[in-house]
């Protein structure tokens, strides 16, 4: 979790938002969550995209 977090650079509570949500799938392996390669690209894909518009930056 913390590592998908990290490498979208979101908050751990926002990965429990998308979950909780519907919007991401994660797997259970004894007490672990474990989000996929798959699962999070998916997840990725299904984001709206960014439009900048009146000088906005995207980072």
């Amino acid at each position: 979790m913390e590592e998908f977090a990290a490498r979208n650079s979101i908050s751990r509570s926002q990965v429990y938002i998308e979950l909780k949500e519907g919007r991401l799938n994660a797997r259970k392996v004894g007490s672990a969550t474990l989000i996929t390669i798959e699962d999070e690209t998916a997840w990725l894909a299904s984001l709206p995209q960014a439009n900048p518009s009146h000088g906005e930056r995207v980072a």
